[in-house]
């Protein structure tokens, strides 16, 4: 039996502003939603593992860690640090295509 893919959404082309990586999708890491991310939404870079926020305007600024797991569990704060490290771990995949901040 495979597991049912996770909703991934098109979002409008932004970059990482650590790594210059080109966002273009987004993915929720709680079941319960299955919309677009929103405001104040937090991202984790698949490129550098770098923490990043959706604002108002619904692009990426950068996120502080204590910002990252703010209100989580501690099963997803764990999910979400075995995440970073993997990619942290792994390196880049790819030097950023757009404008480093």
């Amino acid at each position: 039996m495979t597991k049912p893919r996770r909703t991934r959404h098109r979002m409008p082309k932004c970059f990482c502003l650590r790594c210059g990586y080109v966002v273009d999708a987004a993915a929720p890491i709680n079941k319960k939603r299955s919309g677009p991310p929103e405001p104040g939404d937090i991202s984790l870079c698949l490129n550098c593992g770098g923490w990043l926020k959706w604002n108002d305007d619904m692009h990426l600024v950068l996120a502080s860690a204590d910002e990252a797991y703010a209100d989580l569990s501690v099963e997803k704060k764990a999910k979400l640090a075995m995440a970073q490290a993997v990619i942290l771990k792994r390196g880049l995949l790819h030097h950023g295509q757009g404008t480093k901040h």
